[in-house]
């Protein structure tokens, strides 16, 4: 048994058809490495445009709060002012 082990020789076809499986799966592996690579690629671009956009939203915030404030001061002085005043607050106040 031992003697026909070491003495079998594949035939040439077998060994084409281990190397085109081979060959086929290697392919494969391309492929799949191409398609991470790609993968990859968009979630870094979705990356980067989510922090653009918390970006953008977190100066958004900030002149917001900005013009709360400036508007919270002008209402809070409203009391102070005299007619001619009020009439101009509130007619120019959506330039």
């Amino acid at each position: 048994m031992v003697f026909a082990y070491f003495h079998f020789k594949p035939d040439e076809n077998c060994e084409a058809q281990w190397q085109e499986k081979v060959k086929s799966y290697e392919e494969e592996i391309n492929q799949q490495k191409l398609l991470i690579e790609s993968y990859q690629q968009r979630i870094n671009d979705d990356v980067e445009a989510i922090d653009s956009l918390k970006t953008t939203i977190y100066d958004r915030n900030e002149s917001m709060d900005s013009l709360k404030q400036a508007y919270e001061i002008q209402v809070d002085n409203i009391p102070n002012w005299g007619s001619n005043k009020l009439t101009e607050y509130f007619t120019n106040r959506y330039e």
